[in-house]
């Protein structure tokens, strides 16, 4: 599954450094945040869980269809399905740096711009039982996704995306809605 993902990954990256005839004007700069719903579902069954979190984001756009981004992410607190044996109650919380390609797909309005992103994660994972912090381990790996933006003004504009990441022993998605300012 890893090597079809970043074949993927890998493929539209290259179709969009094709496009030789793209315009090259709007390149710069732009910062954001996002409030992120984030998805857990262990193998192991010990967590399905939602959470709430927020990302920050900063991406330099190279011209009108390619930018690179980084961001920081921090989900809210995943719970376990039950408590254990003992009565303990199991959560984590996943913080860390996404680094990712973007590719903005030409759409005849000039106000709205969908891409495609993927690129790489590396996160910290705080493990508490009782509220007591138990240990942090971490996860990285490919992290694909696609959205899209709305202009509000030249310089704002509205963000929804959405983020899978191939997390170790573990199904996690996120749905991110948010601004970003250009300049």
């Amino acid at each position: 599954m890893k090597r079809m993902t970043i074949a993927v990954i890998c493929s539209v990256i290259a179709l969009i450094a094709c496009d030789a005839g793209a315009d090259p004007a709007p390149s710069g700069w732009l910062i954001g945040g996002s409030a992120v719903t984030a998805g857990l579902k262990r193998d192991d069954n010990v967590v399905d869980d939602t959470s709430i979190g927020f990302k920050l984001f900063g991406q330099y756009k190279f011209n009108s269809w390619f930018g690179l981004e980084g961001a920081y992410c921090r989900s809210g607190a995943f719970a376990s399905n039950a408590t254990s044996a003992d009565g303990d109650n199991f959560e984590l919380v996943y913080q860390g740096f996404m680094f990712q390609g973007i590719g903005y797909v030409p759409l005849p309005w000039e106000e709205v711009e969908f891409f495609l992103k993927g690129g790489y994660f590396t996160f910290n994972v705080d493990s508490t039982i009782n509220s007591s912090n138990s240990g942090t381990g971490s996860d990285n790996g490919v992290a694909i996704g696609t959205g899209f933006t709305v202009h509000i003004t030249e310089s704002v504009h509205f963000r929804t995306s959405v983020d899978w990441y191939d997390a170790d022993k573990s199904d996690l998605a996120s749905i991110e809605l948010g601004l970003e300012y250009r300049f």
